[in-house]
């Protein structure tokens, strides 16, 4: 099916009338099983022309799609469909741009499909997100630094409660991101800018960091000039003085406010740190 009938199909979805409802749900049901369907959905997530409704059907449908079929299943859970592996790659190697790409409603749908994508093909299937990501995180524009930063996330949160199987997995992630976040967290704080975007950068680097270090410190991350750079950054980061600008009035907004958000991580961190550093017996691995 081209991408202008899964338009149709997905506009007739939130049709008010129920038998054209009816009619494209079903339609969109078979349209799901057809080869490149997937690739299509993705491609009208991206597409700027649409109305932003219909790119978020596709988007969720996208989601569902993956959350469902793209793993083999055991014969109990075994869907009839199941994402061929040339449609697999195809994705694979547009998701993360299109992640970067995407407005906020259609964002969080994309992140959910790239950890279920990392969950299941990390890294056998997929090694090579990683060098994409540490390209995104050099980049000079906001919204690829932004879409690496959550695609990484899904990368340690994978890790983050492993203890020995899959230690060396993590410490491959941190010794090859991990000083280029540095970097970045670094840029980041000499900027002036009082920006909300900025504040939920420095969140998303603080939540990478917290991940990484939950129940272990990778080797990276006790060499003396990684380490005295990331509690530099930390401590400028709990002293940095949060902006006046467009700070909410009242206590519930200014907790969900990106500035105050990301100086609550930098104390998470800084506290779980120095807890598991200081006290061997809280962390069940250490380095």
């Amino acid at each position: 099916m081209d991408t202008e009938s899964l338009c149709r199909v997905l506009a007739g979805c939130t049709s008010p009338d129920p038998a054209v409802r009816q009619a494209s749900e079903q339609q969109l049901g078979e349209a799901q099983k057809l080869p490149g369907a997937l690739v299509g959905f993705l491609s009208l997530t991206t597409n700027p022309n649409l109305d932003i409704a219909l790119r978020q059907a596709a988007a969720i449908t996208f989601k569902n799609v993956v959350a469902r079929a793209w793993e083999d299943r055991t014969e109990e859970e075994k869907q009839s469909i199941l994402v061929p592996k040339e449609e697999k790659a195809a994705i694979r190697s547009h998701l993360l741009d299109a992640l970067a790409h995407a407005p906020p409603l259609i964002r969080t749908q994309l992140a959910e499909c790239v950890k279920s994508i990392v969950y299941a093909d990390y890294p056998g299937e997929w090694p090579d997100i990683l060098q994409t990501i540490v390209g995104f995180l050099g980049s000079n524009e906001q919204n690829k630094i932004y879409g690496a930063l959550l695609a990484l996330r899904q990368l340690t949160r994978k890790y983050e409660f492993r203890v020995l199987d899959d230690r060396e997995q993590m410490s491959h992630i941190v010794s090859t991101a991990f000083p280029t976040l540095l970097n970045l967290f670094q840029q980041l704080l000499a900027m002036d800018s009082p920006s909300p975007e900025r504040g939920e950068l420095l969140k998303l680097i603080c939540k990478n960091f917290w991940s990484a270090t939950y129940l272990f410190i990778p080797p990276l991350l006790v060499q003396h000039d990684q380490f005295l750079g990331w509690m530099t950054c930390l401590l400028q980061l709990v002293m940095l003085q949060v902006p006046n600008e467009g700070q909410p009035a009242d206590t519930e907004g200014r907790r969900s406010w990106p500035w105050w958000k990301c100086k609550k991580w930098a104390l998470h961190v800084s506290y779980r740190i120095f807890f598991t550093l200081w006290k061997p017996s809280s962390s069940k691995v250490l380095v």
